[in-house]
């Protein structure tokens, strides 16, 4: 199936009746770093973010938000990198 809509469409199975988006291929192209975060972190959920349970802060977290920090000011970031700096 194939046009050039730039919206996305809600296909809903009948027999589940859940839905699935459809993007347009650009549209995901820019989204998936996003996509493929959010898949790890729901994934592994006790390392990602979204864990309730408190981290220990540790030397190598400082060194990753420094770094982030640095490049964000120096050439800009990705939306994944971008990502985790709001995490850390």
């Amino acid at each position: 199936m194939e046009n050039h809509c730039s919206a996305a469409v809600i296909v809903r199975s009948e027999r589940t009746n859940k839905g699935n988006a459809l993007i347009p291929e650009s549209v995901y192209a820019r989204l998936r770093p996003l996509l493929q975060f959010i898949a790890v972190d729901l994934a592994d959920p006790v390392r990602g973010h979204g864990s309730d349970a408190a981290q220990e802060w540790t030397p190598e977290m400082n060194a990753r938000r420094v770094t982030l920090i640095n490049k964000k000011h120096d050439k800009g970031l990705t939306p994944v990198p971008a990502l985790s700096r709001q995490i850390l």
